[in-house]
């Protein structure tokens, strides 16, 4: 009796998952059927808001739906993050992430977010190496000499940071841990408020983009030492890299990637990843992108969760061994 009963029920209890997941189906074939928003941990104006722009312009022509830029400056880039962690699960919210999202977690406590299982990683983009530069007058002109001298003159050498806690703070950090080394950390709100300082030699280095220092690097002022990638930059081909040098395994890249909610179906998130590696290809982003001394890196979903993981353990071990002082 009761298994008649269960039988003739049965239509009416599993229809609702059956057209639940057909419709899941449809919704990720058809994805997607309304605008997407692209999320931008920084205010417009910043390095991020111009390649924020080419690839919603992108996506947004290969995908037949605008992708529409967001900005949610604010707290390190969490403002941003828990946007994006706290929406649904269905492509509709995505986020362009950087360093900066694995080096939160130190930063602040009571996270809503965790960078890793909380989102669901849809690819690398960009892959950005950065330069070691040093005032003009610092007796070096290699990284080797460069720790020669602060382990000659401890306490001697002031670094320039874009603030405690920062990309190039830990990645400066990086290079005196792996060699016993040491310096002082000056913090700045930004590139720009230390440019003067930097120059006048009142702070003796920095870790900073290719494009930022060009014009200081041309105006003779500061030297640029080494790059912080394994493998050299293509903007600067004859400047070697800091495990060239004698930093051993040293590799510090400002890389940009973009990532979804967690849950989000795998189907969406592999067709995202499919048209960011065919943007990528398109001559117009490549030259776009060599102008700021940045490289396209594709990847798998998965290659781009486990940098994630790699890159907030690598921190995190920094951090606690060097007892570094995550704010100002």
């Amino acid at each position: 009796m009761w298994l008649k009963l269960f039988l003739s029920l049965m239509p009416v209890l599993f229809s609702p998952l059956l057209a639940c997941s057909v419709q899941a189906q449809e919704s990720a074939a058809a994805y997607p059927s309304k605008p997407v928003t692209l999320v931008v941990p920084n205010s417009p104006g910043a390095s991020f808001d111009r390649f924020a722009r080419m690839y919603a312009q992108k996506l947004g022509d290969s995908l037949g739906q605008p992708f529409v830029v967001d900005f949610k400056p604010g707290a390190g880039g969490t403002i941003a993050s828990t946007y994006v962690a706290k929406s649904a699960p269905n492509g509709y919210a995505l986020l362009i992430v950087s360093p900066s999202f694995t080096i939160a977690p130190l930063q602040y406590k009571d996270l809503a977010f965790d960078p890793v299982q909380g989102f669901s990683p849809i690819s690398l983009m960009t892959s950005a190496p950065y330069l070691l530069v040093v005032n003009a007058g610092l007796p070096v002109k290699s990284v080797r000499e460069y720790i020669a001298y602060a382990k000659a003159n401890p306490g001697a050498l002031n670094i320039a940071t874009t603030g405690a806690g920062s990309f190039n703070h830990l990645a400066a950090e990086w290079i005196h841990s792996a060699t016993s080394s040491k310096a002082f950390y000056i913090h700045y709100k930004g590139g720009p408020d230390y440019v003067a300082d930097l120059m006048t030699g009142r702070v003796q280095g920095v870790i900073a983009s290719v494009t930022f220092m060009k014009p200081l690097i041309a105006s003779g002022k500061v030297r640029a030492i080494g790059v912080t990638s394994l493998n050299r930059n293509p903007a600067v081909p004859d400047l070697p890299t800091l495990a060239e040098q004698g930093v051993p395994d040293y590799n510090a890249i400002n890389w940009v990637g973009i990532v979804a909610a967690a849950g989000t179906p795998p189907s969406i998130v592999a067709k995202l990843n499919t048209e960011l590696a065919k943007a990528l290809k398109q001559p117009d982003v490549a030259s776009e992108l060599v102008l700021d001394g940045t490289q396209a890196v594709a990847s798998t979903p998965e290659q781009f969760r486990q940098l994630l993981v790699t890159e907030l353990g690598r921190w995190r071990k920094l951090v606690q061994e060097r007892e570094i002082n995550m704010k100002e």
